[in-house]
């Protein structure tokens, strides 16, 4: 039962991390095009 809760926190953590990694790509990539538009 530890075993298998340790398990679900640490996929948990993975999960969460890659959630922020895209949200943080696709804001900057947002904010890029904003500049990039504001620029041209």
């Amino acid at each position: 039962m530890t075993r298998l809760k340790s398990f679900i926190t640490r996929y948990f953590k993975v999960y969460i991390g890659l959630v922020l990694l895209i949200w943080l790509a696709f804001f900057l990539s947002s904010l890029f095009l904003g500049v990039v538009r504001f620029w041209g």
